[in-house]
């Protein structure tokens, strides 16, 4: 299951990448740029999610390797 790992992080880092592009410079909608208050909103609800991930995948390692 390396390689699952591997795809793991790659997926998680991904969204690290993701979520500061988003954070760093937002694409404003037609009708009006989003303000700094829904940036953050975004960046911090992306930043759950993959803690949440993160945590659910290390949780997942460390009972395979306790079998």
């Amino acid at each position: 299951m390396e390689g699952g790992s591997v795809a793991v992080v790659e997926l998680w880092l991904g969204g690290v990448v993701e979520g500061v592009a988003a954070f760093a410079a937002p694409i404003p909608r037609p009708e009006r740029p989003r303000t700094i208050t829904e940036v953050s909103r975004i960046f911090l609800l992306r930043l759950m999610l993959m803690f949440v991930s993160f945590v659910q995948w290390m949780s997942g390692e460390l009972s395979k390797d306790a079998t």
